[in-house]
């Protein structure tokens, strides 16, 4: 129980297909607040909707996206679909 508990303070390496990514700030651009959230993945500036749990400026994170494509505002805007998010340590 004790090697388990040590373990589980270490950061874990990154899973396949995982970036590591900065939630950067809120976009205000729509309607109020409702323009999702800047996230920034190897240089390249993304908006998402981001669970609350990761929603504050300078969050680091793990995460699995895509690129979403299902309207022409969020294609030109380069949204992305977060398929999996955690904290990130360093």
């Amino acid at each position: 129980m004790l090697l388990f508990s040590a373990a589980s303070c270490e950061d874990i390496d990154p899973e396949d297909h995982e970036q590591a990514a900065v939630v950067t700030g809120q976009d205000n651009t729509f309607c109020g607040s409702c323009g999702g959230w800047f996230i920034e993945v190897e240089g390249t500036r993304y908006r998402a909707d981001v669970p609350t749990t990761f929603a504050c400026p300078a969050t680091r994170v793990w995460i699995q996206y895509e690129l979403d494509e299902s309207d022409g505002l969020k294609k030109m805007g380069k949204w992305i679909k977060i398929q999996s998010i955690r904290r990130r340590l360093n």
